[in-house]
């Protein structure tokens, strides 16, 4: 029950940004109905047709957007042993059902695009939890549990303020202390009990905007029926443009610009297709071949410009001054004599060879 009351939330409140259909109207009221069958829990010798009637169901629903809304609706099925005549099975019992609940509403053919292929056909899914009544018609007995709702809504849309619809439903109960023929107590943790409906009726939309939000829609594919007009107006100027350049008579000339637009056939004409009549229009003498134009006259010798007068010479810069003589530079003063390099101290006198050995005379 928590985690559904934190969806509720979120969806709630996590979608009020998307209010790119603000022009459209979000109220709705439904009302359906149609048959019931409560399938368990019965006391023994007690049980139902498998689908009784009758059903009855109605709420008022706000949408957030194009998929997202709520719904508070209410419901009441009446539950007997032969609602189709003698059920020798079972005892005679009559209880009477009634139920309430706050759902979310999912629209399912937005969400997954049913505008592709048809823009009168949604579903709707609803979930949610609510409060359940079993009071017995023979018995003065009554029950209260909680009930949690899933269902399936398909619609078809008969215009801008109404839709047929139809419905089922499967309702679970938690702490129901009774059977359905409130003839037995019942005590069983969790769903212990559990019935389904079925249902048609409509959806009247409210509101002064001309779409209600459950036919709201951006399309993938854009209308482009606009372009069948233009291209039968291109076609149609084709056309006419084709028939005027066409040369329906045959002497050479387009219609458009043909004066005579029914010549006959073999006949000479002008260059607006009028007919000429060789006999009395024979063609024209050629013009002889024009006089040349003389050849012109030359003109005489252009007299020459006199000399023009020569530049005077212009008047010499004055030689520039020269220079005084420079102050001659003082001698300079002469290096000292460098110290001489001392004579290097004489070898002592050699040795003198020892006189050599005279060859002996030769033979």
């Amino acid at each position: 029950m928590i985690r559904i009351i934190y969806i509720l939330v979120f969806l709630v409140f996590g979608n009020q940004a998307l209010s790119q259909f603000e022009q459209n109207n979000k109220w709705s009221i439904e009302l359906n109905g149609g048959g019931t069958n409560a399938v368990k829990p019965y006391a023994p010798m007690y049980f139902s047709n498998t689908v009784g009637l009758f059903h009855t169901s109605g709420g008022i629903r706000y949408m957030f957007n194009n998929k997202y809304g709520l719904k508070l609706d209410g419901g009441y099925d009446r539950i007997k042993n032969d609602e189709f005549g003698s059920n020798g099975f079972s005892e005679e019992f009559r209880t009477n059902y009634y139920r309430s609940s706050l759902q979310l509403i999912l629209d399912l053919g937005r969400a997954f695009k049913f505008e592709n292929f048809s823009n009168h056909i949604s579903l709707l899914f609803h979930t949610g939890a609510g409060f359940s009544q079993i009071r017995s018609v023979d018995l003065d007995k009554s029950d209260n549990m909680f009930n949690y709702v899933v269902g399936f809504t398909p619609q078809i849309k008969l215009g801008n303020r109404a839709a047929l619809v139809a419905d089922i439903s499967f309702i679970w109960h938690i702490y129901q202390q009774y059977t359905f023929d409130m003839t037995q107590s019942h005590q069983q943790r969790g769903f212990d009990g559990f019935l389904a409906n079925g249902s048609l009726g409509f959806n009247f939309y409210l509101g002064k905007n001309e779409t209600h939000m459950d036919w709201a829609y951006t399309p993938c594919f854009p209308d482009m029926s606009y372009l069948d007009v233009e291209i039968k107006k291109l076609d149609s100027t084709n056309q006419n443009l084709m028939n005027k350049l066409r040369d329906d008579d045959g002497d050479g000339i387009i219609n458009i610009m043909d004066d005579e637009p029914n010549t006959p056939e073999g006949n000479t004409v002008d260059c607006k297709g009028k007919s000429i009549d060789l006999a009395e229009n024979p063609d024209p003498t050629p013009d002889p071949d024009p006089t040349p134009d003389p050849d012109p006259t030359p003109d005489p010798d252009p007299t020459p410009d006199p000399d023009p007068t020569p530049d005077p010479d212009p008047t010499p810069d004055p030689d520039p001054t020269p220079d005084p003589d420079p102050t001659p530079d003082p001698d300079p003063t002469p290096d000292p004599d460098p110290t001489p390099d001392p004579d290097p101290t004489p070898d002592p006198d050699p040795t003198p060879d020892p006189d050599p050995t005279p060859d002996p005379d030769p033979t």
